[in-house]
C-alpha cells in the first residue's frame, strides 16, 4: 500500500480557514447539482486506475476487521449499504462507498456530516520519519498515535475529531491516512444510465426555462 500512496497525484486545496491540504478522493461520489455532475466513480478511477483498485481492495480488509471488532455494528452498516445504495456505488466486499487519502495533513476539529449516522469510518495510517499527527478526540481528551500500518475505527459523523500538527524529521518524511466511509447522499443515486438521463432532462428543463423567459 505504501508504494501505491507515493504514486498518487494529490490535489492541493486551501480551506476557508487558510489551512492548505493535500488529498485525493477515491471510490464513488454523489451527485453534484451545482457542477451538474452525476453520481459517479471519482476521477482517480480514470487517471490512476491501478492505484484506485488497490485502495478499493483495502476496503474489504477494513470491513473484515470492522466485523471482527464490532460484529453487530458492522452488520447494521452492511445492511444499510445493501438496502440504500446500488451495487454500482459500493466498494466490493465492504459497506463503504467512498474514501480519501490524506497526504501530510493536519486537520482542524470537525464532524464528517455527510456520513451515515451511527456507524464507523475506518482509517489506515502509513508514515515514515514523522512526529505528531495524532488523531485527536477533544471531547474525550484522547489522542491516538496512529502507528504506521495501524487501523483506527470511529464514528466520525457524531464524534468531533482532528489531526494534531505534523513534524517532519527528514526531507523525505511522510504521513498518509486512508479513510473509508459511507456517504448518505449515495442513497439517492440511480443507475449510471439513469444518472445520464437525469442530467439530460435537467439540462432540457433549464433550456426550456430560458426560452420561456425570453418570450
Amino acid at each position: 500500500m505504501f508504494d501505491c500512496l507515493t504514486r498518487i497525484k494529490y490535489d492541493t486545496t486551501t480551506r476557508t480557514s487558510g489551512l492548505v491540504t493535500s488529498s485525493k478522493i477515491f471510490g464513488y461520489a454523489p451527485r453534484n447539482a451545482i457542477r451538474n455532475l452525476p453520481c459517479r466513480a471519482t476521477g482517480l478511477a480514470t487517471t490512476q486506475p491501478s492505484e484506485n483498485e488497490i485502495l478499493k481492495r483495502f476496503a474489504a480488509i477494513a470491513a473484515d476487521l470492522y466485523s471482527k471488532t464490532n460484529k453487530e455494528l458492522a452488520e447494521k452498516h452492511f445492511k444499510l449499504t445493501e438496502e440504500k445504495v446500488l451495487k454500482n456505488y459500493q466498494m466490493d466486499g465492504s459497506m463503504f462507498t467512498s474514501g480519501i487519502v490524506n497526504h501530510n495533513n493536519p486537520l482542524k476539529y470537525h464532524f464528517d456530516s455527510g456520513n451515515y449516522v451511527g456507524v464507523w469510518s475506518a482509517m489506515f495510517a502509513f508514515k515514515r520519519d514523522v512526529e505528531g499527527g495524532y488523531l485527536a478526540f477533544p471531547e474525550f481528551d484522547i489522542a491516538l498515535k496512529t502507528s504506521s500500518c495501524s487501523l483506527s475505527m470511529f464514528d466520525g459523523q457524531s464524534i468531533l475529531h482532528g489531526v494534531t500538527p505534523i513534524k517532519k524529521l527528514k526531507p523525505s518524511s511522510v504521513r498518509y491516512t486512508v479513510v473509508y466511509y459511507s456517504l448518505k447522499n449515495m442513497w439517492s443515486c440511480e443507475t449510471p444510465q439513469g444518472e445520464v438521463e437525469r442530467m439530460r432532462n435537467k439540462r432540457l428543463e433549464i433550456e426550456l426555462s430560458r426560452v420561456t423567459k425570453k418570450k
